[in-house]
Protein backbone atom coordinates (compact mmCIF):
# COMPACT_ATOMS: atom_id res chain seq x y z
CA UNK A 1 0.00 0.00 0.00
CA UNK A 2 1.61 3.58 -0.59
CA UNK A 3 2.19 6.50 1.48
CA UNK A 4 -0.81 9.03 0.88
CA UNK A 5 0.21 12.31 -0.12
CA UNK A 6 -1.40 15.34 1.15
CA UNK A 7 -1.57 18.96 -1.23
CA UNK A 8 -3.41 22.04 -1.61
CA UNK A 9 -3.69 24.23 -4.15
CA UNK A 10 -5.17 27.68 -4.51
CA UNK A 11 -8.25 29.14 -6.72
CA UNK A 12 -7.15 32.73 -7.25
CA UNK A 13 -9.81 34.45 -9.03
CA UNK A 14 -9.08 38.11 -10.74
CA UNK A 15 -11.87 40.59 -11.67
CA UNK A 16 -12.71 38.69 -14.73
CA UNK A 17 -13.35 35.63 -12.69
CA UNK A 18 -10.54 33.51 -14.38
CA UNK A 19 -8.13 31.28 -12.28
CA UNK A 20 -4.77 32.10 -12.36
CA UNK A 21 -2.30 28.75 -13.68
CA UNK A 22 0.81 28.06 -13.74
CA UNK A 23 2.61 26.38 -16.91
CA UNK A 24 5.01 23.48 -15.26
CA UNK A 25 7.82 23.45 -17.97
CA UNK A 26 10.25 20.75 -16.63
CA UNK A 27 11.94 17.71 -18.23
CA UNK A 28 9.23 15.20 -16.26
CA UNK A 29 6.42 17.08 -16.63
CA UNK A 30 4.62 20.26 -18.87
CA UNK A 31 1.24 21.09 -17.80
CA UNK A 32 -1.70 23.75 -16.42
CA UNK A 33 -1.66 23.62 -13.06
CA UNK A 34 -2.83 25.40 -9.96
CA UNK A 35 -0.50 27.07 -7.33
CA UNK A 36 -0.33 24.33 -4.46
CA UNK A 37 2.00 22.98 -1.12
CA UNK A 38 2.09 19.30 -0.73
CA UNK A 39 2.20 19.29 3.08
CA UNK A 40 4.92 18.65 5.20
CA UNK A 41 5.86 18.43 9.20
CA UNK A 42 2.21 18.33 10.41
CA UNK A 43 1.04 21.30 8.25
CA UNK A 44 -2.62 21.31 7.60
CA UNK A 45 -3.85 21.77 3.71
CA UNK A 46 -4.70 25.40 4.38
CA UNK A 47 -0.93 26.20 5.80
CA UNK A 48 0.70 23.89 2.79
CA UNK A 49 -1.84 25.64 0.20
CA UNK A 50 -0.53 29.73 1.60
CA UNK A 51 3.08 28.72 1.82
CA UNK A 52 2.66 26.96 -1.65
CA UNK A 53 1.06 30.12 -3.00
CA UNK A 54 4.22 32.60 -1.63
CA UNK A 55 6.87 29.81 -2.88
CA UNK A 56 5.46 29.69 -6.68
CA UNK A 57 3.59 33.29 -7.18
CA UNK A 58 4.91 35.61 -4.40
CA UNK A 59 1.68 36.24 -2.71
CA UNK A 60 0.44 36.20 0.68
CA UNK A 61 -3.26 34.44 0.95
CA UNK A 62 -5.45 36.96 3.06
CA UNK A 63 -8.26 34.62 2.87
CA UNK A 64 -9.01 31.37 2.31
CA UNK A 65 -12.24 28.98 2.21
CA UNK A 66 -12.42 25.31 1.87
CA UNK A 67 -14.02 24.30 -1.40
CA UNK A 68 -13.63 20.47 -1.52
CA UNK A 69 -11.39 17.47 -2.31
CA UNK A 70 -10.35 14.99 -4.81
CA UNK A 71 -8.43 11.37 -4.49
CA UNK A 72 -5.73 11.25 -7.44
CA UNK A 73 -3.35 9.09 -8.42
CA UNK A 74 0.20 9.99 -9.71
CA UNK A 75 3.12 8.47 -10.74
CA UNK A 76 1.71 5.12 -8.74
CA UNK A 77 0.80 7.13 -5.48
CA UNK A 78 -2.14 7.99 -4.16
CA UNK A 79 -2.62 12.26 -3.34
CA UNK A 80 -5.03 13.61 -1.41
CA UNK A 81 -5.45 16.95 -2.67
CA UNK A 82 -7.65 19.95 -1.31
CA UNK A 83 -8.39 23.20 -2.74
CA UNK A 84 -9.10 26.80 -1.27
CA UNK A 85 -10.67 29.50 -2.64
CA UNK A 86 -8.23 32.39 -1.98
CA UNK A 87 -8.07 36.28 -2.17
CA UNK A 88 -4.81 38.70 -2.15
CA UNK A 89 -4.13 41.98 -2.61
CA UNK A 90 -0.77 40.95 -4.16
CA UNK A 91 0.60 41.02 -7.48
CA UNK A 92 1.26 37.08 -8.51
CA UNK A 93 4.50 36.66 -10.49
CA UNK A 94 6.67 33.54 -10.95
CA UNK A 95 9.08 32.91 -8.35
CA UNK A 96 10.63 29.15 -10.03
CA UNK A 97 11.37 30.40 -13.48
CA UNK A 98 13.27 26.90 -13.49
CA UNK A 99 10.19 24.90 -13.05
CA UNK A 100 7.40 27.69 -14.29
CA UNK A 101 7.86 29.25 -17.44
CA UNK A 102 4.60 30.93 -17.47
CA UNK A 103 1.51 32.24 -15.54
CA UNK A 104 -1.91 33.17 -16.93
CA UNK A 105 -5.54 33.74 -15.76
CA UNK A 106 -7.63 31.46 -17.70
CA UNK A 107 -11.68 31.11 -17.65
CA UNK A 108 -13.00 28.58 -15.34
CA UNK A 109 -15.23 27.35 -18.30
CA UNK A 110 -12.19 26.89 -20.46
CA UNK A 111 -10.46 24.57 -18.61
CA UNK A 112 -12.78 21.70 -19.76
CA UNK A 113 -11.21 22.40 -23.26
CA UNK A 114 -7.56 22.16 -22.09
CA UNK A 115 -8.16 18.63 -20.47
CA UNK A 116 -5.22 17.36 -22.24
CA UNK A 117 -2.92 19.59 -21.08
CA UNK A 118 -3.78 20.09 -17.82
CA UNK A 119 -2.09 18.17 -13.95
CA UNK A 120 -4.45 15.51 -13.08
CA UNK A 121 -5.50 17.87 -9.77
CA UNK A 122 -6.79 21.03 -11.97
CA UNK A 123 -8.72 18.15 -14.07
CA UNK A 124 -9.91 16.70 -11.28
CA UNK A 125 -11.22 20.18 -10.06
CA UNK A 126 -12.59 21.42 -13.44
CA UNK A 127 -14.75 18.43 -13.69
CA UNK A 128 -16.15 19.12 -9.74
CA UNK A 129 -16.82 22.64 -10.86
CA UNK A 130 -18.43 21.79 -14.13
CA UNK A 131 -20.50 19.45 -12.30
CA UNK A 132 -21.65 21.71 -10.08
CA UNK A 133 -20.20 20.07 -6.92
CA UNK A 134 -17.74 23.02 -6.27
CA UNK A 135 -19.22 26.54 -5.99
CA UNK A 136 -17.04 29.77 -5.87
CA UNK A 137 -18.54 32.93 -3.79
CA UNK A 138 -16.16 35.36 -6.52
Amino acid sequence: MSELITLAGGVLLNDANQMLLLHRNTEKLTQWEMPAGECEGGESPEEAMRRGLRKETGVYVETARFLALAAIWHDGKQCEFHWFEVTTSDNPRIMEPGVHDELRYYDLFRLRRMESALSRDLLAFSNQLNDGEIRLES
